[in-house]
């Protein structure tokens, strides 16, 4: 295990505190990666610095310039137990062949109809891909598959909003965007 230190005044000093030593971004952007997934489950993994014109520079963005094609990060502070059995579950996913987008998808689906505690949106939707094939397109259709199957329009669009802003930088495109889905959905809509 290992845990996770952002620095939004310094995004060169954020980090992945390890047993032994730290990792930091000018270390990690040093590695020569070939993976298509990294997963960074610890709190706050996807947080770092705003920058205008780069978007957020963080541990994200320290893999995906290493070489990664995607990375699985998280939003905010995750229940430990919640957390390993969520990532058992995407993990299951990603072993039957699904594409990480997919996979991630239905494990926040799966979760959602969970109920109960389980099923509350902060054990699921701090979990977020960062690059891949996802893009902006491919978290709207999977927000909207959301929505029309359980009518959960707040929740989702908020996590879409969320993600779209986060890792573009460019809230008036992601309000474009939002708007143009919300015209096109059939009366569930309550905001």
């Amino acid at each position: 295990a290992s845990h996770a230190v952002a620095d939004d005044r310094n995004p060169q000093r954020s980090r992945i505190v390890l047993a032994d030593r730290d990792l930091d971004l000018p270390a990690i952007e040093q590695l020569r990666l070939h993976a298509d997934l990294v997963s960074l489950s610890g709190c706050e993994t996807a947080l770092g610095k705003n920058v205008r014109g780069e978007g957020v520079i963080g541990l994200p963005y320290a893999f995906l310039a290493a070489g990664a094609r995607a990375v699985l990060v998280t939003l905010w502070r995750v229940n430990d137990r919640a957390a390993a059995t969520f990532m058992t579950d995407f993990y299951r996913r990603l072993e039957s062949g699904m594409p990480a987008p997919d996979a991630l998808q239905a494990t926040r689906v799966a979760w959602m109809r969970r109920g109960r505690a389980d099923g509350h949106p902060d054990r699921w939707a701090a979990f977020v891909l960062v690059g891949g094939d996802n893009g902006v397109l491919r978290l709207v259709r999977n927000a909207v598959s959301s929505v029309q199957s359980f009518g959960l329009l707040p929740i989702p669009l908020c996590i879409l909003m969320g993600e779209i802003m986060f890792y573009t930088g460019v809230a008036a495109r992601a309000i474009d965007a939002v708007d143009r889905l919300i015209a096109r959905l059939p009366g569930r809509l309550s905001l």
